[in-house]
């Protein structure tokens, strides 16, 4: 079941601000489920949990911005834990490294 949750609780359930949240919002990274007409609140569903946890742990990874976006959007930690290895082990430097016997 989604239940909707008020940004507030959302922002305690995941231990992020209520500001980090509203910047995920304008990067286009977490969207809120609704956005009441009259009020403007903000409410997202426990689905989204699980997206601001991984956005959370990526950027605790030093991951970019545009790196978390291709993470979410492809669906796949897998991949972007792949990508990030790349950066941090040159190509160069895996080809320069003979086997062992």
């Amino acid at each position: 079941m989604n239940r909707k949750i008020k940004i507030g609780a959302f922002s305690k359930l995941c231990r992020v601000t209520v500001k980090t949240l509203h910047h995920y919002e304008e990067l286009g990274l977490l969207i809120p489920a609704e956005i009441d007409e009259w009020t403007g609140y903000r409410y997202y569903e426990t689905r989204q949990l699980e997206t601001a946890a991984l956005i959370k742990a990526l950027r605790q990874l030093d991951f970019s911005v545009e790196q978390i976006r291709r993470c979410l959007e492809r669906g796949g930690l897998d991949e972007a834990l792949a990508e990030k290895g790349r950066q941090h082990c040159p190509l160069h430097l895996s080809k320069t490294i003979a086997p062992t016997v």
